[in-house]
């Protein structure tokens, strides 16, 4: 299980390889793969994730720092957003992957939308599931006020805040009530302070997909919105999910997502 040290923290990752050997010898594309907040590398396998997209890439499973295996630091200053995405590239470094395309959903997904405004030459193709590169939303920040309180009373609290939520968190269950609270604590306070970072992908010319669903208030119109001005998006709303469903429900995502890929891999064919 691979790990590189990255700003104070050891980053785990998994390297999913159709034949081993450098990257560049075995002439397969990559892709980055990154999950969303309390989830961790497992998500990607549970879900068929990895069975989907393995026969096109070679994947390169994240976990993201405060998360999985990786380090949980407690300072909600280590959790910068584009901390996370610099994480990423030291991963891309570690694998010797020049390039990737990359694959994120919620937290992972805003990763992403990071690395598109600080290093987009590194990248073939974002695949952006349910993230905004707007600032935090007003249902965002009464969710992060409540995850807050609960993270602060223990295991019982984050197991009853995740009730009141409903059935759409039954998947992550065990890695959120299980996970290090302290350091969902601290990434919980950092998401608060987010930027607006929509006016630095204005000229990103790599193709980006976005999607989110219909009845997600944390992220669909914000990143509708966004979409908007970024001339290399295109915006896919998935009717009638919630959040966490748009991970879940791969009926309905694959088919969206497999679409985008087999346009745009033609494309550079």
């Amino acid at each position: 299980m691979p790990y590189v040290k990255n700003e104070g923290a050891e980053i785990h990752y998994h390297f999913e390889r159709e034949t081993p050997g450098h990257p560049s010898e075995n002439h397969r594309p990559i892709m980055i793969l990154s999950h969303g907040f309390m989830m961790d590398t497992t998500c990607w396998y549970k879900h068929g994730y990895v069975q989907e997209l393995k026969s096109d890439f070679d994947l390169l499973v994240v976990d993201a720092r405060g998360h999985g295996l990786s380090s949980k630091p407690y300072d909600p200053s280590d959790y910068d957003d584009q901390t996370m995405a610099r994480d990423v590239l030291a991963v891309m470094d570690d694998a010797e992957a020049e390039t990737a395309s990359f694959f994120g959903f919620s937290m992972g997904g805003r990763t992403g939308l990071e690395l598109a405004s600080v290093a987009p030459s590194r990248f073939d193709l974002f695949v952006i599931a349910s993230a905004t590169p707007g600032s935090r939303t007003e249902v965002g920040k009464k969710s992060d006020i409540r995850r807050i309180k609960s993270f602060s009373r223990g295991k019982d609290a984050v197991a009853s805040f995740m009730d009141r939520i409903g059935t759409e968190m039954n998947p992550y269950r065990k890695e959120a009530i299980e996970g290090d609270l302290n350091a969902y604590l601290a990434k919980t306070k950092a998401n608060m302070e987010r930027l607006d970072i929509t006016h630095l992908l204005e000229d990103l010319s790599v193709p980006c997909l976005m999607y989110a669903g219909g009845a997600d208030p944390l992220s669909h119109d914000s990143a509708k919105a966004a979409a908007e001005s970024i001339p290399a998006a295109e915006f896919h709303t998935i009717p009638d999910l919630k959040h966490m469903y748009t991970f879940g429900r791969t009926d309905l995502v694959f088919p969206v997502v497999r679409e985008f890929l087999e346009r745009n891999n033609s494309k550079r064919k």
